[in-house]
């Protein structure tokens, strides 16, 4: 069997979650209980990429969506049925960065523009889609990420802004939430408190009350830690009385109690200098995180993927696996001939492809 390098995994519930390959961009069944995996299908009409096509998804009803980051198309899979359906993006969002979150609210979804003040609505059950667009004052917006809150949907970006967007009123506002903030990439909420969280050494963390329209300044005091000048916290998350903030770029990754600011250093990950962390799946007692290699053309090889678990803040090093691989490769042998396109990397190697022609 070989290791899967996934770019985005959706649980579905404690046992199954779904997987996109880095690389091939094709979609896997993964248990995990086992981390085996089982091949689906591919996602036919977009290009091989050496990143991750989507950048969030989502399970609603046995039904997986999928938010293009690179990808051409929206994307939905059937689980009951089987079947992966594609539909054409909105004219307005293109490039590389296309969505960094997708929301669903009263049977509608809800994808969020990287790069503007866009949300493209899509209604559930007719597949129709509009374009919500905004114009209040959106200079240099890059999205990285938001959290929802009731009616509305607070999202963070370069400066020191925070934009807040009404589901009912479909308005956009742009709220300032420091003098001196350069930019943040996570945000979570504890009831009314909306914490967002630095993208940049010697930034604070900002605690911003949507009641009260107040923002509090709060220093990590393991900030002089950090081995660079620029760090992100990539995945925040409140569990059970704490925020777990995780970061890149080498600095360290904290545990806070947001009652009285306590911080707390979560134990690091056992990877190697140069390597950045990313988010790839949210399960009930922990999440999967991921180190990737930032040299490079094939950068998605020296991905690796670590379980972090809350109950008792262990950390272990993961590998998922394609238990049909014979069977898998044939498939990436048949869209190599279909295309003639032939890419050598550890995932799939020249050898392997000449073994496969009689």
């Amino acid at each position: 069997m070989s290791q899967l390098k996934f770019g985005l995994l959706i649980e579905v519930d404690e046992h199954i979650a779904y997987g996109v390959e880095v690389g091939w961009s094709f979609l896997y069944k993964v248990n995990l209980d086992t981390l085996e995996s089982e091949y689906v299908g591919r996602f036919e009409g977009e290009k091989l990429a050496t990143y991750c096509l989507f950048s969030k998804g989502c399970c609603i009803d046995g039904m997986l969506y999928f938010a293009p980051k690179a990808a051409k198309y929206l994307w939905t899979y059937d689980i009951n049925a089987n079947t992966m359906e594609r539909y054409e993006c909105h004219e307005t969002i293109q490039g590389d960065s296309k969505f960094f979150d997708i929301i669903q609210y009263n049977n509608k979804l809800y994808y969020f523009a990287t790069e503007s003040l866009t949300v493209v609505e899509v209604d559930q059950e007719t597949n129709n889609m509009r374009v919500i667009s905004s114009d209040c004052e959106q200079l240099n917006v890059f999205f990285r990420a938001g959290v929802q809150i009731k009616d509305e949907y607070y999202c963070c970006s370069h400066g020191a802004v925070l934009f807040k967007y009404n589901f009912i009123t479909e308005h956009f506002e742009r709220i300032k939430i420091s003098d001196s903030y350069r930019g943040a990439t996570s945000i979570c909420n504890v009831g009314n408190d909306v914490w967002i969280f630095p993208r940049f050494y010697g930034d604070p963390f900002v605690v911003w009350n949507i009641e009260s329209n107040t923002y509090t300044e709060i220093d990590n005091p393991y900030m002089a830690d950090a081995k660079n000048d620029k760090l992100s916290y990539i995945y925040a998350r409140y569990y059970k009385g704490k925020i777990y903030a995780f970061s890149t770029m080498n600095a360290p990754s904290v545990m806070v109690d947001p009652q009285n600011y306590d911080f707390q250093i979560i134990r690091e990950l056992p990877c190697e200098e140069n390597l950045k962390t990313g988010m790839y799946a949210i399960l009930e007692d922990g999440i999967i995180l991921g180190t990737v290699g930032r040299e490079g053309s094939f950068y998605y090889d020296k991905i690796r993927l670590f379980m972090y678990r809350f109950s008792d803040e262990s950390i272990v090093e993961i590998e998922f696996k394609d238990k049909r691989k014979k069977d898998t490769d044939k498939k990436i042998v048949n869209y190599v001939l279909k295309n003639g396109i032939v890419k050598e990397g550890k995932r799939f190697g020249i050898s392997e492809f000449i073994n496969f022609i009689d």
